[in-house]
């Protein structure tokens, strides 16, 4: 009797530990199944989020004269973007600038910009004319010729033609 009374206590242990294991086992798979399905929703609001960036919609499309300086950079144009409204995540913008390879190719000066255009049309945008090109003067070939000098350190005469020869040769 002692005997069938040991092997019914081991037994009863062998079940109580698989019990626990079965218990143990569910917690996780639920824990799992919780953690892939949360890590899908955030996927999905990001790629959503990151879509409607970079595709403008849901915008404004209203548009707008967006001054960049010269030697701005890309981070500096995300910034003004941002701040006229143009775009909402700097952040996004120059990582797609960079994966377009448009970094380093934009345009100073005005341009027509709205919120609704896609990322790839701001770019694009940016890297042709501004709408008000700065004026340039034309120097007269004398002038010309003693500016190129300066730069290579070659000397030339030392005093520029006047500006009365310059217009009488006219």
């Amino acid at each position: 009797e002692a005997e069938a009374a040991r092997l019914e206590i081991k037994e009863k242990r062998r079940k109580d530990k698989r019990k626990k294991k079965t218990h143990g086992r569910l917690i996780f798979a639920l824990i799992m199944v919780t953690l892939v399905i949360s890590l899908a929703v955030l996927g999905a609001v990001a790629v959503i989020t990151v879509s409607s960036e970079i595709l403008g919609m849901g915008r404004s499309d209203t548009e707008f004269s967006v001054e960049i300086p010269e030697n701005s950079g890309t981070e500096a144009i995300a910034n003004i973007l941002q701040s006229e409204g143009i775009i909402e995540r700097p952040v996004i913008f120059r990582i797609y600038s960079k994966l377009k390879g448009a970094d380093g190719t934009y345009i100073a000066g005005s341009h027509k910009l709205n919120p609704n255009m896609t990322y790839g049309d701001i770019i694009e945008a940016l890297q042709k004319d501004a709408i008000n090109p700065r004026e340039f003067v034309t120097l007269p070939k004398s002038w010309r010729t003693q500016v190129s000098a300066m730069r290579t350190n070659l000397s030339v005469c030392s005093t520029p033609p006047p500006l009365a020869l310059i217009l009488k040769s006219r």
